[in-house]
């Protein structure tokens, strides 16, 4: 099976799921229980598959 490569994206691709306020505390909450790493400032890179 092969792996697809992870694309990094910013808080601002998701802001169609919600407020600025609640996107940025969605990804500071996944990013402190180390479920999503952030490279620099305001990039994140997704790992992994979602849980079902």
């Amino acid at each position: 099976m092969e792996h697809a490569e992870a694309t990094p994206l910013r808080g601002d691709d998701l802001l169609h799921l919600g407020d600025r306020a609640a996107v940025v505390r969605s990804l500071s909450r996944l990013v402190r229980s180390d479920r999503l790493p952030r490279i620099p400032r305001g990039v994140y890179m997704p790992v992994g598959a979602a849980n079902p």
